[in-house]
Order: C-alpha cells, then sequence, then structure tokens
C-alpha cells in the first residue's frame, strides 16, 4: 500500500527507512508491485462490501507502472527527500489484475 507519510508499514515508510539507512533508495525497474494508495484502496473495499457478490478480489492501482518508476514519483511528491536509484531486483510482475474491481489509477495519482 502507499500511504501519504512515513511512519506506517506502507510503501511511503518502506522508502523513508532505506533512504536512513543506506543512503539511497534502490528500486527495481523490473518490478511491477501491485499497489494502490490507502484511501483508493479503502474505497474499493467499501464498494465491494456494499456489493451483492462474496468471493475472491484482487485491489490493485498499479497497472503499468515499475516499482522505480513509482519510487521516483514518490520522491518528487514529497519533495525529492528520497535518493532513488536504478536496480534489477526482484524482476517479477506481482500486479493481481481484477477487471471486476474498480480502483483510481496509482499513475494518476503520482501525476
Amino acid at each position: 500500500q502507499i500511504g501519504d507519510a512515513p511512519g506506517s508499514n506502507t510503501m511511503t515508510d518502506f522508502l523513508e527507512r532505506t533512504q536512513r539507512e543506506r543512503g539511497r533508495v534502490e528500486a527495481s525497474t523490473a518490478w511491477w508491485p501491485s499497489c494502490s494508495f490507502l484511501d483508493d484502496t479503502a474505497e474499493a473495499l467499501a464498494g465491494l462490501m456494499a456489493g451483492p457478490t462474496a468471493g475472491l478480489w484482487h485491489v490493485n492501482g498499479n497497472a503499468d507502472l515499475t516499482f522505480f518508476e513509482i519510487a521516483t514519483a514518490l520522491s518528487a511528491r514529497h519533495g525529492g527527500r528520497w535518493t532513488v536509484v536504478p536496480g534489477e531486483t526482484p524482476a517479477r510482475d506481482d500486479r493481481m489484475i481484477d477487471e471486476r474491481v474498480r480502483v483510481r489509477p496509482v499513475r494518476l495519482r503520482l501525476g
């Protein structure tokens, strides 16, 4: 999940801790994480709970951004507080696309 500020168990907190511990954030250009902003996740979950059908649902707002692209945009959004450098690991696609679930795209939130 992507939170608005450090201090919680979110991607933003991970970036803050990694910068503090390592002096930079190495972010994979070969990893497509399944993620969304917390309030967008909450909105999607509320909609699913109000819906008529129970079942297994995948909530993902990231259609096409790598972790490097997301981390770079988040750093800019937070005043350039993290030095984001490209990395190669992990190399995987974790996106869980579920066309039944509407989630505001991460790309739109990052501008």
